[in-house]
């Protein structure tokens, strides 16, 4: 692996922490009280904080606009049924796949999902700029402007329930559009929490769940539905009461489905945190896998690279005096980078290099800075340019600065399982790069043991976060119709010592393979004993030490010219 690498900044679960979460879609006002005092202020600073603790920009006065228009001045029980679309339009995000967590049951079920999103980076559509927003607030129009009661059409004296009326309702309607939207751009597994101590069942028929979340998911992306029962009781559990009928449901709409009764995974997002939480300690798991790995590729990886930067002057992408633009993210102290460099100098001895380096650990990037000094004295055309920030606050610097530079080669080296939303950042990499450039991901192979136990681990916890592997980037790729190329480097990791309680070492390798802070502590016995049955059976024994394959691959796109 690259040298250390801190974790990026998982955005939607540090939004979640911050920013208040949509408590309910159906929590109506119910107390006869008119539109929530100063909402236009309210709404507009709370797309501002969005905006500033996800590193994007928004055009906030215009969105607040956008949602008055939708119901002020109108019958608050009577609205169009795509009243809200152009504030969900202007609010749009993409949605991680594998990410969507849905909930019904306000009193009983939305702390602990909130709980549940925020640890384990899933997104509920309070998690969204589209919902938060308007979180917890009341609001209607009025289709007179009676000076007394309203201002600008807005009721400020009394908003109705408008029961028989729901979809049509000033705030019904919005959470009607705005979930059956989220449904529609969720992929992969979907998630539904319920809980089995919800009164009159744990699935409601008249819920949003119901009418517009199910309905709505996209049988061309979304892969199962993975209902997660909390509370079971003699009524109500994976096989019996009204969760049955949600089951049915599923079916009916052609998905398939999984259920677990009182799931491990909501124990488990208080207690297991990935590795990367604390940076000291991530050196120090880091550091031990580099010395117990039995295999050294440096030459196998110079000759590789070699033959691909190349391409840069076969492509006449690069001649030789051109300038040559290179970015690297997530680089650790840089020692991949410099090796990169060197072959860069070496095959176009007289052409400027002008490196962005983005990290956001400083420790490391001031050991990065050390060596590039030696780096700069000896080959002068290098230069430096250093943001000791997240990938996602590079690019909101890049779009608040107006820096539009694009690269020649980008090089990602151990670095995408970072991002909450690793898709996203693959996106970016491809256009920043220039026609005829490289961008390179190095990442951890699907067909190493290593990799196999991240592919059974994260379905065991039901957490993907940190456990990205190379068949899951190539296979996002192929969606994008990206041509690639694979270079593979066999790697042997000695995990002597992961069975042994009291093992100091073979403990920290442990937290290693499952990318998990003190697992075998706080993990629940049976996802303890998983892990270690699965390592057992796909690990070897060579006098006296026990190995795993932990192989990399290096994920090589050229852009078209």
């Amino acid at each position: 692996m690259n040298a250390v690498k801190l974790v990026y900044l998982t955005i939607m679960a540090i939004v979640a922490v911050s920013i208040p979460r949509t408590s309910s879609y159906s929590h109506f006002a119910a107390n006869g009280g008119g539109t929530t005092e100063d909402i236009d202020n309210i709404m507009m600073e709370r797309c501002v904080k969005f905006g500033d603790e996800t590193g994007t920009q928004w055009d906030c006065e215009t969105i607040w606009s956008t949602f008055q228009d939708a119901f002020a001045c109108k019958d608050q029980c009577d609205l169009k049924k795509d009243g809200y679309s152009d504030y969900i339009e202007k609010t749009h995000q993409d949605i991680p796949k594998d990410a969507t967590l849905f909930w019904s049951g306000y009193d009983i079920v939305k702390d602990r999902a909130m709980d549940y999103s925020k640890n384990c980076a899933f997104v509920t559509l309070g998690d969204t700029l589209t919902g938060c927003m308007p979180d917890d607030l009341i609001w209607c129009g009025q289709e007179s402007e009676d000076e007394v009661v309203a201002y600008n059409c807005i009721n400020y004296e009394s908003c109705e329930n408008c029961e028989s009326n729901r979809e049509t309702s000033s705030m019904g309607s919005f959470w009607n559009q705005a979930s059956s939207n989220l449904a529609s751009l969720s992929s992969g597994t979907v998630s539904i929490m319920l809980s089995g101590k919800r009164e009159n069942g744990a699935y409601h028929e008249d819920s949003f769940l119901a009418c517009c979340e199910l309905p709505n998911l996209q049988h061309e992306i979304v892969t199962v539905v993975r209902i997660l029962l909390l509370d079971k009781t003699d009524s109500e559990t994976c096989s019996k009461g009204t969760v049955l009928d949600l089951i049915e449901k599923i079916k009916d709409i052609g998905f398939d489905h999984s259920c677990i009764d009182d799931p491990d995974t909501l124990r488990m997002a208080s207690s297991l945190k990935n590795i990367y939480s604390d940076v000291e300690y991530y050196f120090k798991t880091f550091e031990l896998y580099k010395q117990r790995l039995t295999t050294v590729f440096d030459e196998q990886w110079k000759a590789e690279w070699e033959s691909i930067i190349k391409g840069l002057s076969e492509r006449a992408v690069v001649k030789d005096k051109d300038d040559i633009r290179m970015l690297t993210v997530a680089t650790g102290q840089g020692n991949s980078e410099q090796n990169v460099i060197e072959i860069l100098v070496k095959l176009f001895p007289n052409s400027k290099l002008k490196v962005d380096v983005v990290e956001p650990a400083k420790i490391q990037l001031d050991k990065f800075r050390g060596s590039a000094r030696d780096i700069a004295t000896e080959h002068p055309n290098v230069t430096f340019q250093w943001f000791e920030d997240t990938f996602e606050g590079y690019m909101a610097k890049r779009q608040e600065n107006d820096y539009e530079t694009k690269f020649h080669f980008l090089m990602c080296v151990h670095g995408v399982y970072y991002f909450e939303d690793w898709s996203w950042a693959v996106d970016q990499f491809y256009d920043l790069v220039l026609p005829g450039g490289v961008m390179i991901n190095t990442i951890a192979s699907g067909d190493s043991d290593c990799g196999k136990l991240f592919i059974k681990y994260r379905e065991w916890e039901g957490n993907p976060t940190n456990l990205v592997i190379s068949n899951d980037v190539t296979s996002y790729m192929k969606t994008k119709g990206l041509s690639y190329q694979m270079y593979m480097r066999r790697a042997l990791n000695n995990i002597t010592g992961v069975f042994e309680e009291k093992s100091t070492e073979g403990n920290v390798v442990l937290n290693f393979l499952v990318e998990r802070r003190d697992f075998r502590v706080n993990a629940p016995k049976a996802l303890l004993t998983k892990v270690l049955d699965f390592v057992t059976e796909n690990s070897r024994e060579e006098k006296g030490r026990r190995y795993m394959t932990c192989d990399e691959v290096d994920i090589v796109v050229v852009k078209p010219v």
